[in-house]
């Protein structure tokens, strides 16, 4: 997501046994898939578990989280007309401890699970069944069993198309469309989708040897794009493999790029140890910067995510989610680095990528939030925001902001001032330390530790504690402006001395009415005006509006400080009466220097050269 979006990892080596000598096994766990019922976005499941201990009942349950939203789910309210038997086809008994799990007693041994799933979200969290493709994404498709989760699974899938591939990161055994995993951990981890794709492949080194990238690509929603697509995914994977050195080691030796269009779709992205889904609601000709950012997003998860991980989601729980104080460095280098490494590849401008800086730039700086909370508790606020849906209005604008853009200027700080306080080294330098320490040898690490490896990487612990104490524990803005300026760009006002009554895109225009859609931010006009959600504007400066673009232009006429009249209907049918004060319109933009015709010396020139051009 932008989502949105973390990411589960296996924290142990493993050896596979033979997919051939468990296929026989008797200790299997087989789960069965088939779609008879594309068009009502169903499939029906079958789950196998044998050498059930007879004295103890089987738990069965469907999983509450998934890696990547750190959010509570419900996705047993997808699953029904369950049926269990034992291998003879008597049906068993089953009580329901709560509605996420069955427990199933009187078996022989053997246990049948058969259920049908309901999906029709296309995500990279839950699942969706039509008739142009599948995609499963697992804990929100398939039952698991407590206790049951080191051993050996079998994954049959009957395609519903049979030109359709089936494209995912579990390997393949020597049976038709059959997969295996080495456990539990892997298995959820690891998103299947069935469809009609275009497939791309190619190596890429590692070590001695060579490892595969697959790209599979939605053939409707390709748009004769899909080689600039995996010609600029190439360039970007190169340039993240520049900063650690390396690419990690994949399981099976292959990544795969699964990307899936759908008009309904949500625009998404969600990583895995060895795959990344994205989920697009228009085809690849449209939006193409913004895909292709979020391709190198994920991709760099691979790292900084998948294999560098935080002690708090290690390992990840299904039942609830995992509250981490981390996520500020997960997602807001990824963040940081998704904008450093389109612009390295050659994939954009100098102007383009400081339009790519302004967005975090702006959040961050502009939303009330960042008074309210450091980067490090909005990491742990995730599961209240991220994904999670509740029937309550919430005050969220006025005290949180995502971790993403949030932790992302943080990065972006901490890079520059690496840069302007100790020559010749960088961020980049940081995130080869923690591969080597932490990734490479996948020992989780700690906000602590994050604060220990800068001392180690600069031998200035002052620096170092003054840092996190500042601006991850604490509540101080680095001073961006000044930071941006050792590389050459401007952090300015976009629209200096522009009147402005607060944010434009509060508004929802319904029947001619000028309708405020969400929560008046408490340092903006609105809010101080005594305005809120719900209000509708009736008159603005003494004149009738329709839409917020009314007020817009009356406020054309007006410079910060005027006092503007307003009247509003609340929505208890009462009329409000108010003074609106103008202030100057707070939005940011950063741009070159060259663009704002300020001169670039020598100094400039160098710092810019190792920070964007990297010679490594």
């Amino acid at each position: 997501m932008l989502l949105k979006r973390l990411f589960f990892v296996i924290l142990c080596a493993f050896q596979l046994a033979s997919p051939g000598v468990c296929e026989n096994s008797d200790s299997l766990v087989v789960y069965e898939a088939e779609f008879p019922n594309l068009v009502h976005h169903e499939a029906n499941i079958n789950v196998t578990y044998t050498r059930v201990p007879v004295d103890a009942p089987l738990v069965v349950r469907m999983s509450r989280s998934s890696p990547g939203y750190y959010a509570s789910f419900a996705f047993a309210k997808n699953i029904y007309d369950e049926k269990v038997h034992d291998s003879s086809g008597k049906e068993l008994t089953v009580t329901r401890p709560d509605q996420h799990r069955w427990e199933i007693t009187g078996h022989d041994g053997t246990v049948k699970f058969t259920y049908k799933l309901f999906g029709n979200y296309t995500d990279g969290t839950h699942s969706s069944i039509n008739s142009d493709f599948i995609l499963l994404n697992i804990p929100s498709s398939f039952v698991w069993a407590e206790g049951w989760e080191n051993s050996f699974i079998l994954l049959k899938v009957k395609k519903p198309v049979r030109d359709w591939a089936v494209i995912t990161q579990l390997p393949p055994t020597s049976g038709r469309d059959s997969f295996y995993s080495p456990n539990l951990a892997y298995f959820i981890d690891s998103p299947v989708s069935i469809g009609d794709f275009e497939v791309s492949e190619w190596e890429i080194p590692f070590s001695r040897n060579t490892q595969k990238v697959r790209v599979a690509v939605n053939r409707r929603g390709a748009a004769g794009r899909s080689a600039a697509f995996c010609r600029d995914i190439r360039l970007a994977m190169e340039s993240e493999r520049k900063i650690f050195g390396e690419y990690p080691a994949f399981d099976y030796g292959q990544y795969s790029f699964i990307v899936q269009y759908s008009p309904d779709a949500v625009f998404d992205g969600m990583e895995h140890r060895n795959s990344t889904i994205l989920t697009f609601p228009d085809m690849l000709n449209r939006e193409y910067d913004e895909k292709m950012t979020l391709a190198a997003h994920e991709f760099f998860h691979t790292w900084n995510g998948e294999r560098i991980r935080p002690a708090s989601l290690s390992p990840f729980d299904l039942t609830k989610p995992n509250m981490c104080g981390e996520l500020w460095f997960l997602e807001g280098a990824t963040v940081y680095y998704e904008k450093l490494t389109y612009f390295r590849a050659g994939l954009c401008s100098l102007k383009e990528f400081g339009v790519l800086l302004s967005y975090p730039a702006n959040y961050a700086c502009l939303y009330p939030g960042s008074r309210v909370y450091p980067v490090v508790e909005m990491s742990r606020k995730a599961v209240f925001f991220n994904g999670g849906t509740y029937t309550d209005p919430d005050n969220r604008d006025n005290f949180y902001i995502s971790y993403y853009p949030y932790g992302c200027i943080v990065v972006m700080a901490l890079d520059l001032t690496l840069r302007s306080r100790f020559s010749g080294t960088g961020l980049d330098d940081y995130m080869r330390v923690l591969w080597n320490r932490y990734g490479k040898t996948q020992k989780p690490y700690t906000n602590e530790v994050l604060r220990e490896e800068l001392f180690r990487l600069t031998n200035d612990r002052n620096f170092a504690d003054t840092f996190f104490s500042d601006h991850v524990y604490g509540k101080t803005m680095p001073d961006l402006k000044t930071l941006l300026s050792f590389g050459g760009f401007a952090m300015q006002k976009q629209f200096p001395n522009r009147a402005s009554p607060g944010r434009n895109w509060i508004f929802k225009n319904e029947g001619g009415k000028a309708i405020i859609d969400s929560q008046t931010l408490n340092n903006e006009p609105y809010y101080r005006a005594g305005l809120d959600k719900g209000d509708i504007i009736l008159r603005f400066d003494n004149k009738p509006v329709k839409s917020h673009n009314d007020i817009f232009k009356l406020c054309k006429s007006h410079k910060p400080g005027d006092r503007i009249p307003v009247i509003a209907l609340r929505p208890n049918g009462t009329t409000a009466n108010t003074i609106l004060t103008l202030e100057e319109d707070m939005a940011i933009e950063v741009v070159p220097f060259e663009d704002e015709k300020i001169p670039v010396n020598e100094k400039i020139l160098q710092f810019r050269e190792g920070w964007l051009h990297p010679a490594r």
